[in-house]
């Protein structure tokens, strides 16, 4: 079994839950107005009403699910730690993943930052190895591009960006 020294797992910033209600509040938006338009013509051309009103009232519950409780969630149960010989990303709700990423099979590592993202002056750092692509989105823009740096720095990869 390999010796890790005794770091505690880092979290995201607290931003990032604004983020991921945002990302909420765009995505069950158009549910919640598929069902008010489905619900007005219900009521314009005298359809039936109970289909148009469970519709609402499920547009409802998946908003406030979706926008109050899953950011939360997803906030929590996200958790990431660097040692020198591996990185490990733990995630999910429903389905947890713990994923180990060996130092030695970081092929590269990248920062990026979307429009919601730079609203609120966070950053998502990808760590590409051959099987695939790891991120952590919803850290600071310095701690992003910190924790870049010293991942490439653990894998010998060079930063081609300085």
């Amino acid at each position: 079994m390999i010796e890790r020294e005794n770091q505690p797992m880092r979290m995201l910033h607290e931003k990032m839950l604004d983020v991921f209600r945002w990302r909420s509040i765009f995505s069950t938006s158009l549910i919640l107005l598929g069902a008010i338009v489905y619900f007005v013509c219900a009521y314009m051309w005298s359809w039936l009403l109970w289909p148009a009103i469970t519709a609402c009232i499920g547009a409802v519950l998946l908003f406030v699910l979706y926008v109050f409780i899953w950011p939360r969630l997803e906030y929590q149960y996200f958790s990431f730690v660097v040692h020198e010989e591996e990185m490990e990303i733990k995630q999910g709700v429903w389905f947890r993943s713990h994923v180990l990423i060996p130092m030695t099979k970081v092929q590269h590592v990248e920062t990026e930052t979307g429009p919601l993202l730079r609203k609120f002056g966070l950053a998502s750092t990808m760590i590409v190895t051959a099987a695939g692509t790891h991120k952590i989105s919803g850290l600071l823009q310095k701690e992003a591009d910190d924790l870049k740096s010293y991942i490439g720095t653990l894998a010998r990869v060079v930063d081609t960006d300085e």
